[in-house]
């Protein structure tokens, strides 16, 4: 997911006028071969719409036309950038067990109980 997170967001930043044709050909290539796989790693998560229309726009980008689509591409582009950086984010901070979380929720639990009247039977 983080090779099509990189390839995503060159496609929206520069929109391949930096590339030559055979650089961005491959590029373009990577961003269809990843797809499925991109697709089915974030099942669940993202709809697959948006995966599609995400990286069909991110590879159209490499290829700059001017039409009518060109804004379209480039919101789709960034938008499906945005929902993986999101995701990545949530999967790292699981994966490391979330501690600033853990930490704020024991620290709340804490002040909560010290903050409480006691009672004494």
């Amino acid at each position: 997911m983080q090779r099509a997170l990189y390839l995503i967001g060159y496609a929206a930043e520069f929109e391949g006028y930096h590339l030559d044709s055979q650089t961005a050909g491959q590029m373009r290539q990577w961003l269809f071969d990843l797809a499925p796989l991109v697709a089915s790693d974030v099942a669940g998560s993202i709809a697959t719409l948006d995966v599609c229309l995400g990286m069909g726009s991110a590879a159209a980008l490499l290829f700059p036309a001017v039409d009518e689509c060109g804004p379209d591409r480039i919101s789709y582009t960034k938008m499906l950038a945005a929902q993986l950086s999101i995701l990545l984010h949530r999967r790292q901070l699981l994966q490391r067990g979330e501690p600033l979380l853990r930490a704020l929720t024991l620290g709340q639990i804490w002040r909560a109980a010290d903050a409480a009247p006691h009672a004494y039977h």
